[in-house]
């Protein structure tokens, strides 16, 4: 289910899941997502192997599906690259955006990303201001894959 955004009656997802390792910037994305008009909840896996196995329920039943997905690249147990070859293989997932964050992003990850639909590659900020930006980042993000969307 999604609420209302704030660009031209556009809808902002309700069901957001962020899978990063690091507290400090599962705080800080959730504080940028809420300041950006999110809804309030937001599922956090803390590494790719538990967020892989509940997309995987969520594929199997068919309900739960995420609208958008947040996914740092390097997680452990199971890398955030792996995860999202795995969601765009999957057919309950493949128009699920997906924006892929890290400290460093390689020109070959970003390329990569652009080979998926609806899948956009951003280097985690260094200050609070640019985190806090992140947010509205998103929701443009998500507004954009939205539109294109409605015109296919």
């Amino acid at each position: 289910m999604s609420r209302e955004g704030t660009k031209g009656g556009m809808l902002l997802p309700s069901r957001v899941v962020l899978v990063e390792d690091n507290e400090a910037d599962v705080y800080l994305v959730s504080m940028a997502l809420r300041d950006a008009g999110f809804p309030g909840d937001l599922t956090v896996f803390r590494d790719g192997e538990d967020a892989l196995a509940s997309f995987r329920k969520a594929a199997a039943s068919a309900s739960e599906i995420p609208e958008m997905i947040l996914l740092d690249l390097n997680l452990p147990r199971i890398d955030g690259k792996v995860i999202v070859e795995m969601l765009r293989a999957n057919r309950a997932f493949d128009q699920v955006p997906v924006m892929l964050l890290s400290s460093t992003i390689s020109p070959s990850d970003a390329a990569r990303a652009l080979t998926f639909r609806s899948c956009t590659c951003t280097t985690k900020p260094s200050t609070l201001d640019a985190f806090l930006a992140l947010g509205q980042a998103a929701k443009d993000f998500w507004l954009s894959t939205r539109e294109a969307a409605a015109t296919v």
